[in-house]
């Protein structure tokens, strides 16, 4: 029973170490390179793929849907690595804080445009702002949702979004504390 188990599982036990190994080395490089968030802002353009595969009738489970996907994030890396430089002028992280916003936004309007109506547009950004705060991996607690609640809510109110920027960047121009003008 153990020599068939241990027969079964070599395989899939050696790809695990295999997989711990480069996730660890390809960490240390994420962190070395300052650039922690781009992991989600990817995941974000994926499902923004996703959303647009749907406009275009394809099952969210075809190959279609998931072309859609992986086109979109390929899209994203390459504007995320072409934008990337040595000498800051703006800040990768930033970069990545818009990109994310903005695929938010774009998720919410591709929505509008498939459905066909703000409340249901409206009902999917609120979604997205609650599953961002409260993700399911972190026990609906700790998450962080301020560039996704952005995006959705250009989309939805540009006019007060537009005011609620203007005030962001005179408290942050004054303060030097992003946290602060968040709220």
């Amino acid at each position: 029973m153990a020599h068939d188990l241990l027969a079964l599982m070599w395989v899939p036990f050696l790809m695990c170490l295999v997989l711990t190994g480069i996730h660890a080395y390809l960490g240390l490089h994420v962190i070395a390179r300052e650039v922690v968030f781009v992991d989600i802002a990817l995941a974000q353009i994926a499902s923004l793929g996703s959303t647009a595969a749907f406009l275009w009738n394809y099952d969210l489970d075809t190959w279609g849907s998931y072309g859609f996907g992986l086109s979109f994030t390929i899209l994203g890396a390459l504007v995320f690595a072409l934008t990337r430089s040595r000498e800051r002028r703006v800040s990768q992280e930033a970069i990545i804080g818009v990109v994310y916003a903005v695929s938010s936004a774009a998720a919410v309007l591709v929505v509008n445009l498939a459905v066909g109506g703000v409340a249901i547009a409206a009902l999917a950004g609120a979604a997205a702002i609650v599953g961002h705060i409260y993700p399911v991996w972190l026990r609906f607690h700790g998450g962080k949702g301020v560039a996704v609640a952005a995006g959705v809510f250009t989309v939805l109110s540009p006019l007060a979004t537009g005011i609620a920027a203007s005030l962001f960047l005179i408290i942050v121009w004054m303060t030097r504390y992003v946290s602060l003008g968040s709220i």
